[in-house]
């Protein structure tokens, strides 16, 4: 759906700038959404540029001229500091998580342990962070639950809620630093491949095509990927027309030591279920032959 969108943009933003040669709207628009704290923001941001760019190739265009400088000065400068914070996507989610977390402190206040003699204070829960999260869920929990009895009757069940109460903390945390991975991952490759259009070699190339190769890798959405494998393409063919300026054996280093520093996602998905598919066909194909000699073995009637 973005990606649809960003294209039919990036036709609307090459025409607006041809038209408009300064006081671009599109320009401050672009602006704003690579300035956001926004995934998709950026995301689209940077798919609109790079579709802006293939229009211009379409007609012959120099891109130089139609799109503003300050614009792959804002691509570079982002995929030279990446973002560490979360995206605004997760703010709902990183509620949910400081309200499950002050539950769970609550229930162990409730009944008599004093959190504060672990090293939390009122502060830690008013300041949230997953940090803090982490801390408490890996460091602390643990130590929580010690120092309830368990031979009081009714703790047994006590503890119970409290175990599920942290796997449910435990499993947002997990889905938060997941989909945080994704964002970044799917923003930079985005961010990459658009700096990748311009066909600018900036003197250093390692911000523009790690992120590729991360996304090549790693990214779970086909279309996605491909498009970044094209982009890596792309940078490489722009190295090769100025051999002196670029180190494109460096990139096919970079390229052969990522792909061979662990499985791609789904030859690793395979590894793990082969053996697992493998074995039940064959208790399978057992059970077959079973049924089989037992409907031979039987008489007429």
């Amino acid at each position: 759906m973005h990606l649809d969108g960003s294209k039919a943009l990036g036709v609307l933003s090459y025409y607006v700038f041809l038209k408009f040669n300064t006081q671009n709207p599109i320009e401050k628009y672009l602006n704003d959404l690579l300035s956001s704290n926004s995934a998709t923001g950026r995301q689209i941001g940077a798919l609109i540029i790079t579709e802006t760019i293939k229009m211009a190739q379409k007609f012959s265009k120099p891109t130089s001229h139609l799109i503003p400088e300050s614009l792959r000065v804002i691509l570079y400068n982002l995929l030279s500091t990446p973002q560490e914070n979360y995206y605004e996507e997760l703010v709902p989610n990183l509620h949910t998580l400081h309200e499950e977390t002050t539950v769970l402190l609550q229930s162990f206040i409730n009944i008599g342990v004093n959190i504060m003699a672990f090293g939390i204070n009122s502060n830690q829960i008013l300041i949230f962070s997953p940090p803090v999260v982490q801390e408490i869920l890996f460091n602390l929990y643990e130590k929580f639950k010690s120092v309830i009895p368990t031979n009081v009757s009714g703790n047994i069940d006590i503890l119970a809620q409290l175990d599920a109460r942290r796997n449910r903390v435990a499993n947002r945390l997990q889905y938060i630093e997941n989909s945080k991975y994704q964002q970044q991952l799917a923003v930079s490759a985005s961010l990459s491949e658009s700096f990748a259009s311009f066909g600018i070699i900036p003197e250093n190339l390692d911000p523009l095509v790690q992120p590729l190769l991360r996304s090549i890798k790693l990214e779970e959405n086909i279309v996605l990927q491909r498009r970044t494998a094209s982009a890596l393409a792309l940078l490489i063919a722009h190295c090769t027309d100025n051999p002196q300026q670029s180190p494109v054996d460096i990139i096919f280093e970079n390229i052969v030591a990522a792909l061979n520093a662990a499985p791609l996602p789904a030859i690793q998905q395979f590894r793990e279920e082969a053996p697992k598919k493998l074995k039940k066909e064959n208790v399978q194909k057992r059970k077959l032959k079973k049924k089989k000699k037992k409907k031979k073995g039987r008489a007429p009637v």
